[in-house]
């Protein structure tokens, strides 16, 4: 598991392949939920950039998965 401050670079990402970037997908998706899960229990976050670099780690994968599925189909 990745930690805050862990987030992988653009490069690392581009690197990987489908299914590498599948399962990091996965692992971000698991984490955003026990972060979500640990907000709402405590009302307060212990570290609240984790949750928006999830999420803004889980937009870039989804955008180069869409950037190779269009390039794929031409």
């Amino acid at each position: 598991m990745i930690h805050y401050g862990e987030d992988m670079k653009k490069k690392e990402l581009k690197s990987m392949d489908k299914t590498g970037l599948m399962k990091r997908l996965s692992e971000i998706k698991k984490e955003i939920m026990i972060e979500r899960g640990q907000l709402r229990a405590s009302s307060r976050a212990t570290n609240p950039g984790k949750l928006k670099s999830l999420k803004r780690e889980a937009a870039r994968i989804t955008t180069i998965l869409r950037q190779r599925n269009k390039y794929d189909v031409i």
